[in-house]
C-alpha cells in the first residue's frame, strides 16, 4: 500500500495540533476533553484537518492523552537525573 506524502504530512499536522491542545505546556494548562474536540471538530468542518484522523484520535483521547504524560515523565526524569546536578 502506498500512502500519498500529502496525508502523511496531514496526519503528522493533525497529531501535533492534537498534542498541542491535549498536553499541558509550560505556558498553558490543557484544556479539557470537550474543549479539545470542539475546537479540533470545527478545524474539521473548515476542512483544515481530516475528520477521519480527528474521529480516531477522539476515540482513543484518554489512551493518547496517558501514553503522552507518561512519555512525557519518563523524558522529566531522565532530563532531571543527567543535567540537574
Amino acid at each position: 500500500m502506498i500512502i500519498h506524502p500529502t496525508f502523511a504530512l496531514g496526519t503528522v499536522w493533525i497529531c501535533s495540533k492534537f498534542t498541542a491542545l491535549a498536553e499541558d505546556q509550560p505556558y498553558q494548562k490543557s484544556p479539557n476533553k470537550s474543549e479539545v474536540v470542539s475546537i479540533l471538530e470545527i478545524m474539521g468542518d473548515n476542512n483544515h484537518l481530516d475528520k477521519n484522523v480527528i474521529r480516531l484520535l477522539v476515540e482513543n483521547y484518554y489512551e493518547i492523552v496517558t501514553r503522552g504524560m507518561s512519555k512525557q515523565a519518563q523524558v522529566q526524569e531522565k532530563y532531571e537525573r543527567v543535567f540537574a546536578h
